[in-house]
């Protein structure tokens, strides 16, 4: 039978990574790129927590790696570093270009997240502050965590209807027609 793993037993392992290694596993913007062997080093420690499996090792090391901060450090660090925090093996140009590619793509999509975002504030008609960002971040790391955008869309029971949005091809600006009738 396959161990099961749940978030809750991963983000215990990462937190237990980072009291066991703090100058590696530390969360910050610029954290040190791990050596390519640290699955095996770290599996060597299963007596201090035997919670630890390889199928839980590894998610937890696949959020640790596609992390914001570690792909900063790839993209900033020469070297990669065992457990102890020493340099062991310098990081290879296709290691850094696929950081770079990650932190593209991850970044394009918390953009799209952030406008679709904004489109469904306005639809609500929310007044935005003028001090603050329309959008926090921590809501669009959980829109992004969720890969799904709901716009509302119209409620027959109530026979209440969404705005419906076009586009103009000259300008591309948006036009909401609010008393246009989905149902027809």
């Amino acid at each position: 039978m396959k161990n099961k793993w749940s978030s809750k037993k991963v983000k215990e392992l990462q937190d237990w990574l980072v009291l066991r290694w703090p100058d590696v596993f530390t969360p910050g913007p610029d954290q040190l790129p791990l050596s390519l062997s640290i699955h095996k080093e770290i599996l060597k420690y299963r007596q201090e927590n035997p919670q630890i499996s390889c199928r839980l090792l590894s998610e937890a090391l696949n959020r640790h790696v596609t992390s914001y901060g570690y792909l900063y450090g790839m993209l900033k660090n020469n070297h990669r570093h065992d457990l102890s925090g020493t340099p062991v093996e310098p990081v290879s140009s296709a290691h850094r270009a696929w950081a770079r590619n990650t932190l593209r793509a991850k970044q394009k999509v918390a953009q799209k997240v952030r406008k679709e975002m904004k489109l469904q504030q306005k639809l609500k008609g929310k007044p935005q502050c003028a001090g603050k960002p329309a959008v926090p971040r921590s809501m669009v790391r959980n829109k992004i965590r969720e890969r799904s955008i709901e716009i509302p869309l119209d409620n027959k029971a109530t026979g209440t209807t969404a705005p419906v949005i076009r586009y103009k091809q000259s300008r591309r600006k948006m036009i909401v027609d609010r008393n246009v009738d989905l149902a027809s």
